[in-house]
Protein backbone atom coordinates (compact mmCIF):
# COMPACT_ATOMS: atom_id res chain seq x y z
CA UNK A 1 0.00 0.00 0.00
CA UNK A 2 1.33 3.51 -1.00
CA UNK A 3 0.15 5.68 1.54
CA UNK A 4 -0.23 9.76 0.82
CA UNK A 5 0.31 11.56 4.43
CA UNK A 6 -1.15 15.24 4.65
CA UNK A 7 0.57 17.17 7.28
CA UNK A 8 -1.74 20.45 7.68
CA UNK A 9 -3.90 22.13 10.42
CA UNK A 10 -7.38 21.31 10.14
CA UNK A 11 -8.41 22.80 6.92
CA UNK A 12 -11.09 22.02 4.48
CA UNK A 13 -8.20 21.98 1.39
CA UNK A 14 -6.84 18.64 3.06
CA UNK A 15 -10.10 17.22 4.03
CA UNK A 16 -11.31 17.37 0.24
CA UNK A 17 -7.79 16.44 -1.13
CA UNK A 18 -8.00 13.28 1.16
CA UNK A 19 -11.70 12.27 0.00
CA UNK A 20 -10.66 12.57 -3.62
CA UNK A 21 -7.44 10.99 -3.06
CA UNK A 22 -10.07 8.21 -1.71
CA UNK A 23 -12.87 8.41 -3.27
CA UNK A 24 -11.19 6.82 -6.74
CA UNK A 25 -10.73 3.43 -4.53
CA UNK A 26 -7.21 2.75 -5.57
CA UNK A 27 -6.56 -0.83 -4.19
CA UNK A 28 -2.82 0.13 -3.76
CA UNK A 29 -3.20 4.30 -2.90
CA UNK A 30 -4.79 5.57 0.36
CA UNK A 31 -4.44 8.93 1.59
CA UNK A 32 -4.58 10.03 5.32
CA UNK A 33 -3.94 12.78 7.83
CA UNK A 34 -0.51 12.06 8.83
CA UNK A 35 1.01 11.33 12.21
CA UNK A 36 4.84 11.53 13.22
CA UNK A 37 6.73 11.46 16.37
CA UNK A 38 10.60 11.02 16.31
CA UNK A 39 12.60 11.27 13.63
CA UNK A 40 15.39 8.72 12.97
CA UNK A 41 18.21 8.88 11.14
CA UNK A 42 18.16 7.04 8.03
CA UNK A 43 14.79 5.75 8.57
CA UNK A 44 12.52 6.09 5.90
CA UNK A 45 8.84 7.22 6.69
CA UNK A 46 5.97 4.90 6.18
CA UNK A 47 4.88 7.70 3.57
CA UNK A 48 5.55 7.42 0.31
CA UNK A 49 4.10 10.98 -0.77
CA UNK A 50 4.49 13.50 1.76
CA UNK A 51 2.26 16.75 1.71
CA UNK A 52 3.64 19.68 3.54
CA UNK A 53 1.34 22.08 4.00
CA UNK A 54 2.34 23.11 7.64
CA UNK A 55 6.54 22.85 8.19
CA UNK A 56 6.02 26.98 7.72
CA UNK A 57 4.66 27.13 10.97
CA UNK A 58 5.70 23.84 12.39
CA UNK A 59 9.68 24.07 12.53
CA UNK A 60 9.89 20.23 13.53
CA UNK A 61 8.27 19.29 10.36
CA UNK A 62 10.82 20.36 8.15
CA UNK A 63 13.51 17.97 10.07
CA UNK A 64 10.77 14.90 9.45
CA UNK A 65 10.44 15.60 5.76
CA UNK A 66 14.17 16.47 4.70
CA UNK A 67 15.02 12.59 6.46
CA UNK A 68 11.74 11.61 4.64
CA UNK A 69 12.91 12.61 1.19
CA UNK A 70 16.51 11.86 1.51
CA UNK A 71 14.71 7.86 2.77
CA UNK A 72 12.83 7.74 -0.57
CA UNK A 73 9.56 9.77 -0.14
CA UNK A 74 8.01 12.12 -2.01
CA UNK A 75 7.49 15.44 -0.48
CA UNK A 76 5.33 18.13 -2.14
CA UNK A 77 6.76 20.88 -2.15
CA UNK A 78 10.22 19.69 -2.30
CA UNK A 79 11.43 20.86 1.57
CA UNK A 80 15.42 21.50 0.48
CA UNK A 81 13.84 24.34 -1.28
CA UNK A 82 11.43 25.72 0.25
CA UNK A 83 13.92 25.28 3.62
CA UNK A 84 15.74 27.99 1.89
CA UNK A 85 13.40 30.44 0.21
CA UNK A 86 11.85 33.15 2.25
CA UNK A 87 9.76 36.32 0.91
CA UNK A 88 13.44 38.51 0.81
CA UNK A 89 14.91 36.12 -1.14
CA UNK A 90 11.78 35.09 -3.70
CA UNK A 91 11.80 38.96 -4.40
CA UNK A 92 15.40 38.37 -5.82
CA UNK A 93 13.42 35.90 -8.18
CA UNK A 94 11.13 38.06 -9.31
CA UNK A 95 13.42 40.59 -9.95
CA UNK A 96 15.86 38.64 -12.20
CA UNK A 97 12.49 37.85 -13.93
CA UNK A 98 11.74 41.26 -15.13
CA UNK A 99 9.19 41.94 -12.24
CA UNK A 100 8.30 45.38 -10.28
CA UNK A 101 9.01 45.13 -6.41
CA UNK A 102 7.87 47.62 -4.67
CA UNK A 103 10.41 49.63 -2.33
CA UNK A 104 11.50 46.85 0.39
CA UNK A 105 13.95 46.85 3.31
CA UNK A 106 14.57 43.76 5.39
CA UNK A 107 14.80 45.08 9.04
CA UNK A 108 16.79 42.96 11.82
CA UNK A 109 14.38 41.19 14.39
CA UNK A 110 13.91 43.05 17.63
CA UNK A 111 14.75 40.62 20.40
CA UNK A 112 17.76 38.10 19.64
CA UNK A 113 18.35 34.54 21.20
CA UNK A 114 18.66 34.71 25.25
CA UNK A 115 22.07 33.40 24.96
CA UNK A 116 23.19 36.56 22.99
CA UNK A 117 24.81 39.25 24.47
CA UNK A 118 25.92 42.75 23.38
CA UNK A 119 29.31 41.36 22.72
CA UNK A 120 27.91 39.10 19.85
CA UNK A 121 26.12 42.07 17.79
CA UNK A 122 28.81 44.12 17.30
CA UNK A 123 28.33 43.74 13.56
CA UNK A 124 24.57 45.45 13.90
CA UNK A 125 23.91 48.61 13.59
CA UNK A 126 21.58 49.71 16.45
CA UNK A 127 19.30 52.09 17.01
CA UNK A 128 18.01 51.77 13.44
CA UNK A 129 17.69 54.80 11.58
CA UNK A 130 14.09 54.59 11.53
CA UNK A 131 13.03 58.20 9.28
CA UNK A 132 15.32 57.27 6.74
CA UNK A 133 13.94 53.77 6.50
CA UNK A 134 10.70 55.57 6.23
CA UNK A 135 11.79 58.57 3.82
CA UNK A 136 13.06 54.75 1.20
CA UNK A 137 9.78 52.89 1.75
CA UNK A 138 7.26 55.65 1.87
CA UNK A 139 3.83 55.24 3.44
CA UNK A 140 1.47 53.36 3.44
CA UNK A 141 3.27 50.41 4.11
CA UNK A 142 3.50 46.58 4.98
CA UNK A 143 5.15 45.03 7.49
CA UNK A 144 5.80 41.46 7.64
CA UNK A 145 7.52 38.52 8.28
CA UNK A 146 9.75 37.74 6.02
CA UNK A 147 9.83 33.85 6.41
CA UNK A 148 5.86 33.42 7.02
CA UNK A 149 3.02 33.15 4.35
CA UNK A 150 -0.95 34.18 4.33
CA UNK A 151 -2.18 36.53 6.60
CA UNK A 152 0.50 36.06 9.81
CA UNK A 153 2.22 38.48 11.40
CA UNK A 154 1.56 41.02 8.62
CA UNK A 155 0.37 45.04 9.47
CA UNK A 156 -0.39 48.10 7.75
CA UNK A 157 1.23 50.94 8.83
CA UNK A 158 0.60 54.41 8.16
CA UNK A 159 3.64 56.28 9.86
CA UNK A 160 6.45 55.81 12.30
CA UNK A 161 4.64 55.56 15.32
CA UNK A 162 2.44 52.46 13.95
CA UNK A 163 5.52 51.15 12.26
CA UNK A 164 7.53 51.11 15.50
CA UNK A 165 4.72 49.75 17.34
CA UNK A 166 4.18 46.74 15.26
CA UNK A 167 8.09 45.84 15.01
CA UNK A 168 8.56 45.95 18.91
CA UNK A 169 5.79 43.41 19.05
CA UNK A 170 7.69 41.24 16.56
CA UNK A 171 9.99 39.44 18.58
CA UNK A 172 12.72 37.72 16.92
CA UNK A 173 11.35 37.50 13.78
CA UNK A 174 12.59 39.27 10.87
CA UNK A 175 10.76 41.14 9.22
CA UNK A 176 9.93 42.87 5.86
CA UNK A 177 8.85 46.70 5.05
CA UNK A 178 7.64 47.27 1.93
CA UNK A 179 6.16 49.90 0.06
CA UNK A 180 1.65 49.47 -0.13
CA UNK A 181 0.91 49.68 -4.10
CA UNK A 182 -2.65 51.26 -4.45
CA UNK A 183 -3.38 48.84 -6.96
CA UNK A 184 -6.58 49.03 -9.51
CA UNK A 185 -6.28 45.00 -9.66
CA UNK A 186 -5.01 42.44 -7.86
CA UNK A 187 -4.11 38.68 -9.29
CA UNK A 188 -3.18 35.70 -7.60
CA UNK A 189 -1.87 33.14 -10.16
CA UNK A 190 -1.82 29.19 -8.59
CA UNK A 191 0.38 26.51 -10.09
CA UNK A 192 -0.11 22.94 -9.67
CA UNK A 193 1.94 19.92 -11.30
CA UNK A 194 4.64 22.36 -12.87
CA UNK A 195 1.51 22.56 -15.69
CA UNK A 196 -1.58 23.93 -14.84
CA UNK A 197 -2.67 27.47 -13.89
CA UNK A 198 -5.86 29.49 -12.50
CA UNK A 199 -5.34 32.75 -12.63
CA UNK A 200 -7.84 34.22 -10.36
CA UNK A 201 -8.89 38.33 -9.28
CA UNK A 202 -8.47 38.80 -6.02
CA UNK A 203 -9.21 41.43 -2.67
CA UNK A 204 -6.46 41.40 0.10
CA UNK A 205 -8.86 43.76 1.86
CA UNK A 206 -11.94 41.13 2.29
CA UNK A 207 -9.12 38.28 1.56
CA UNK A 208 -11.77 37.15 -0.67
CA UNK A 209 -11.42 35.76 -4.56
CA UNK A 210 -13.43 37.12 -7.12
CA UNK A 211 -15.39 34.83 -9.79
CA UNK A 212 -14.49 36.75 -13.28
CA UNK A 213 -11.23 35.02 -13.71
CA UNK A 214 -9.21 37.11 -15.86
CA UNK A 215 -8.13 35.77 -18.83
CA UNK A 216 -6.75 38.63 -20.98
CA UNK A 217 -3.90 37.85 -22.36
CA UNK A 218 -2.43 41.45 -22.60
CA UNK A 219 -2.93 41.58 -18.85
CA UNK A 220 -0.49 43.58 -17.22
CA UNK A 221 2.41 40.78 -15.48
CA UNK A 222 1.42 38.21 -17.66
CA UNK A 223 4.66 37.90 -18.70
CA UNK A 224 5.38 36.46 -14.95
CA UNK A 225 2.11 34.13 -15.12
CA UNK A 226 2.78 32.90 -18.25
CA UNK A 227 6.06 32.31 -16.83
CA UNK A 228 5.03 30.82 -13.77
CA UNK A 229 5.15 27.14 -15.03
CA UNK A 230 8.86 27.42 -15.94
CA UNK A 231 9.87 29.01 -12.51
CA UNK A 232 8.15 25.90 -10.85
CA UNK A 233 10.49 23.56 -12.97
CA UNK A 234 13.05 25.47 -11.77
CA UNK A 235 12.82 25.86 -8.26
CA UNK A 236 11.08 22.05 -7.86
CA UNK A 237 7.79 23.53 -6.70
CA UNK A 238 4.63 21.04 -7.00
CA UNK A 239 2.45 23.80 -5.70
CA UNK A 240 2.75 27.67 -5.34
CA UNK A 241 0.93 30.97 -5.94
CA UNK A 242 2.10 33.88 -6.74
CA UNK A 243 0.50 37.84 -6.23
CA UNK A 244 0.43 40.65 -8.57
CA UNK A 245 -0.64 44.26 -7.51
CA UNK A 246 -1.60 46.27 -10.86
CA UNK A 247 -1.36 49.51 -11.01
CA UNK A 248 -2.42 51.03 -14.36
CA UNK A 249 0.37 49.01 -16.98
CA UNK A 250 2.44 48.30 -14.05
CA UNK A 251 2.65 44.86 -12.19
CA UNK A 252 4.47 44.95 -9.21
CA UNK A 253 5.07 40.98 -7.50
CA UNK A 254 4.08 41.92 -3.76
CA UNK A 255 4.28 37.83 -2.62
CA UNK A 256 6.08 36.19 -5.16
CA UNK A 257 5.97 32.68 -4.57
CA UNK A 258 3.94 31.17 -1.63
CA UNK A 259 4.27 27.41 -1.29
CA UNK A 260 1.10 27.39 0.93
CA UNK A 261 -1.64 28.93 -0.55
CA UNK A 262 -4.97 29.87 1.30
CA UNK A 263 -7.55 27.50 -0.42
CA UNK A 264 -10.46 28.34 1.35
CA UNK A 265 -13.49 27.34 -0.58
CA UNK A 266 -15.61 30.10 0.98
CA UNK A 267 -12.56 32.64 -0.29
CA UNK A 268 -11.21 31.05 -3.59
CA UNK A 269 -14.93 30.65 -4.81
CA UNK A 270 -16.43 27.19 -4.73
CA UNK A 271 -15.64 26.59 -8.23
CA UNK A 272 -12.03 27.31 -8.00
CA UNK A 273 -11.64 24.96 -4.61
CA UNK A 274 -12.66 22.61 -6.63
CA UNK A 275 -10.53 22.70 -9.71
CA UNK A 276 -7.30 23.32 -7.26
CA UNK A 277 -8.85 19.79 -5.52
CA UNK A 278 -9.00 17.88 -8.43
CA UNK A 279 -5.48 19.08 -9.97
CA UNK A 280 -3.73 18.23 -6.23
CA UNK A 281 -5.43 15.29 -5.98
CA UNK A 282 -4.36 13.99 -9.73
CA UNK A 283 -0.74 15.65 -8.52
CA UNK A 284 -0.06 13.21 -5.10
CA UNK A 285 -1.56 10.12 -7.11
CA UNK A 286 0.99 10.58 -9.64
CA UNK A 287 3.79 10.84 -7.15
CA UNK A 288 2.61 7.65 -5.80
CA UNK A 289 1.80 5.67 -8.28
CA UNK A 290 5.41 6.67 -10.59
CA UNK A 291 6.82 6.12 -7.19
CA UNK A 292 8.76 9.78 -7.16
CA UNK A 293 11.37 10.75 -4.93
CA UNK A 294 12.54 14.29 -3.74
CA UNK A 295 16.03 15.00 -4.67
CA UNK A 296 17.98 17.74 -2.58
CA UNK A 297 20.16 18.82 -5.92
Amino acid sequence: MKKIGVFSASEEFSHAVIHKINGFNHSDIKAEFALAGETRLFEPSHYKVIIDRLSYYVDYFKVYFKNAAMSGSSVINNPFKTCNSDRFYNYSIAKKMGALIPRTVCLPSKEQHPACSNDDLLNLKYPLDWEEIADFVGFPAILKSYDGYGYRDVYNVHNVEELLQAYNGSGRQVMILQEFIKYDLFVKAFVVGKKDILVVKYDPASRGYLDDSPEDKSLPGRNMIDGAVDLAKELDLDFYAMELAIKGDAAYAVNFINPVPNCRPETVSQKNFDWLVDKFAALAIEHARNNKTTTCG
